[in-house]
């Protein structure tokens, strides 16, 4: 039993997570969710000398891969009753993100695009131009979703924006587009919860 496992298969005892293989990937729609990405996959695993494939749903950006690992986890291993249950959901956490690495980083950088797009638009119709201003809201990691949502107050954005009039029209225009994305949102809902019974 030497030295015959490399430190790469990582196997713990009965456990072996095989290979991770990447279905597809869908891109998810409207501003709000920036470029949100669903990755579908199987996750091949030995359990107990019996080989497994099990399919997996993942949402870049959303979800957590321990949390997701554990989820698969529990169809095969009992949580009370295994004390190397934890090690067993980061060994394929790591898996996962690993697997994930690539589409991970390219949904970073378009999303970090997406946001640049959607700030940049906000501040031009807010008729704010200083690009130093842009700078500011990304070196304080301020989202779209705080400015729609009025997460940040007026005394917040003084020292991104120090002018009254273009602070006080953001918080206006980046409010109203708020409140316009919320009602599309429930009318849409309200469209899909009812086409069922719209058919005539």
């Amino acid at each position: 039993q030497g030295g015959g496992k490399s430190s790469d298969q990582q196997q713990l005892e009965d456990f072996e997570v095989l290979g991770i293989n990447i279905l597809e990937t869908t891109e998810g729609g409207g501003a709000s969710s920036l470029g949100q990405e669903h990755v579908r996959m199987n996750v091949v695993l030995k359990v107990k000398g019996q080989t497994r494939e099990v399919p997996c749903d993942f949402d870049l950006g959303k979800q957590n891969h321990f949390r997701s690992a554990s989820d698969i986890l529990r169809q095969f291993l009992d949580v009370e009753k295994f004390p190397k249950h934890a090690e067993y959901v980061e060994l394929l956490a790591d898996k996962m993100k690993a697997a994930l690495m690539h589409k991970q980083e390219m949904f970073n950088k378009r999303r970090e695009l997406d946001t640049k797009m959607v700030l940049e638009d906000i501040l031009i119709k807010a008729e704010i131009t200083d690009p130093k201003v842009m700078q500011k809201i990304i070196e304080q990691e301020i989202t779209v979703d705080d400015l729609r949502k009025g997460v940040l107050t007026e005394e917040d954005l003084k020292e991104v924006i120090p002018k009254l009039g273009p602070r006080r029209r953001l918080i206006r225009l980046a409010q109203q587009e708020g409140s316009i994305e919320e009602a599309g949102s429930e009318s849409n809902g309200n469209i899909s919860g009812g086409a069922g019974g719209a058919a005539k």
